[in-house]
């Protein structure tokens, strides 16, 4: 049977000290690094959320701003609605009234009435011309009638 190490000799005995390191440390100053590279990086972080946090409270305070103006227009609003209601409702009949009565809408047309109004406007027209002709005195031929 072949044997499982390369030599082909067993040792006999343990060795009394250590194997050597692959790592020469023996010391903790690779782990002290690394713990301060760790808290540089956390402090950064740190800074930057502080900074963070300041500009939402910034923008909280301007939210809140724009929700007060906000409710200050709708309470405008709602003031100004009643106020144009109560007078539309009060003012409404009025001035209605004052618009159907300002219009001047046609008459309805009677012919027959049309045509004796200006027949006798004419004859009385006509009257009055032969009237003037008479006391001017142009008319000698003329019957009066």
């Amino acid at each position: 049977m072949a044997e499982p190490s390369g030599g082909g000799v067993t040792p006999t005995a343990i060795p009394e000290t250590t194997p050597p390191q692959r790592y020469p440390m023996t010391d903790y100053s690779f782990t002290l690094q690394a713990v301060m590279e760790l808290q540089k990086a956390v402090g950064g972080l740190t800074v930057r959320i502080d900074e963070l946090i300041g500009k939402v409270d910034k923008q909280a305070d301007r939210l809140n701003s724009i929700s007060h103006q906000i409710y200050a227009a709708w309470a405008v609003l709602i003031v100004f609605g009643a106020l144009g209601g109560f007078a539309i409702s009060h003012l409404w009949a009025p001035m209605v009234k004052l618009f159907i009565f300002s219009l001047k809408l046609p008459k309805r047309r009677d012919v027959q009435a049309d045509f004796r109004e200006t027949s006798r406007g004419r004859l009385a027209q006509a009257r009055e011309t032969e009237a003037r002709i008479i006391r001017l005195g142009w008319a000698t031929s003329l019957k009066r009638t």
